[in-house]
């Protein structure tokens, strides 16, 4: 999907340059998609929001927006590229990959259509799998004789149907994210993380319960707080200091806990804001959750009190 048609021809660098510094700066970019390449999924003058998205983060199946060549795209990502590992990406109605991307500015986090908010999650990814694939065996399809695809058509629909309306398996885990609202350039902050036990849970002997996030810019990791009533045994890598700076991974992982339903562990990530960080920046984390396949992202903003208060001893001496 080539974005957008209006502003790629007047001065796609420009639009390719804002929303990179947009991006860079924490912000999202909002802008309305053109063109017929990711259909079914995102369709021709749905509003797309973008998050920044670093291209090691960038996972199978996310839909990225991208610099290929000349060409703006927001399509979906479908591998590595063995020799470069830069990411290749296609869209959900085309047959082939594109080239290999030259620069991932960032990942849908939503789409608005009409007066619906759909948001990019995992099972909205399995249900985009389904359409596309269906979309594909019925372009085949289509190259055949019509009485082929009398024939095969109504069984296809079926099978979309049954993938379109086939329950999701029951989520382990539940992920939330929050940050205060704002922060003074120099300040710490804390990210607090809940982890909530939707059923009955035992990772022992199994793969274990993994959080993963990087370090935000503008900011350095040095240490996490930790309150857990689920019986876990977590641990954070690093636990503490030397600090991490932005960019770095920082992972927390739960090897041995028994979990009942319901039981929740809440992690604290202590972040200090750099102290040269202009005001205004947007300082946006994402946390990513194992168990099932999700994440949670907070913003904070960087900024200095509305109100400060000073008192003052009138007169200097008294009796």
């Amino acid at each position: 999907m080539q974005l957008p048609d209006r502003a790629e021809r007047a001065d796609s660098r420009l639009f390719a340059a804002v929303c990179e510094a947009a991006l860079c700066a924490g912000a999202r970019v909002r802008f309305r998609a053109n063109g017929k390449s990711m259909q079914p999924n995102v369709l021709d003058g749905d509003v797309v929001e973008i998050a920044a998205m670093r291209q090691e983060n960038l996972k199978r199946g996310d839909i990225a927006l991208t610099r290929n060549g000349t060409r703006l795209l927001l399509h979906r990502a479908v591998r590595r590229d063995a020799a470069t590992g830069a990411i290749v990406t296609r869209g959900d109605s085309a047959m082939a990959d594109d080239k290999p991307v030259d620069a991932v500015f960032g990942k849908m986090m939503s789409i608005e259509r009409g007066n619906r908010k759909l948001m990019e999650t995992p099972r909205r990814q399995l249900m985009h799998g389904a359409r596309r694939r269906g979309r594909r065996i019925g372009r085949a399809f289509s190259l055949r004789s019509s009485r082929l695809r009398s024939l095969a058509l109504p069984a296809l629909f079926v099978l979309l149907g049954l993938f379109a309306h086939a329950p999701a398996a029951r989520a382990q885990f539940t992920i939330t994210n929050t940050a205060p609202v704002n922060v003074a350039p120099g300040a710490a902050f804390t990210l607090t993380q809940v982890l909530t036990a939707t059923r009955t849970f035992d990772p022992t002997g199994g793969r274990p319960v993994t959080l993963t996030q990087t370090i935000p810019a503008n900011t350095t990791y040095t240490g996490y707080t930790l309150a857990d009533n689920s019986g876990g045994n977590w641990a954070c890598t690093p636990a503490t200091p030397p600090a991490l700076a932005a960019g770095s991974t920082l992972t927390c992982t739960d090897t041995a806990g028994a979990y009942a339903a319901n039981t929740t562990t809440t992690i604290g990530i202590i972040l200090v804001v750099g102290s040269a960080t202009p005001l205004g920046t947007v300082i946006t984390d994402t946390v990513d959750l194992n168990r099932p396949v999700s994440n949670a992202m907070a913003t904070t903003t960087v900024a200095l009190a509305d109100l400060s208060l000073t008192q003052v001893a009138s007169p200097t001496t008294v009796a």
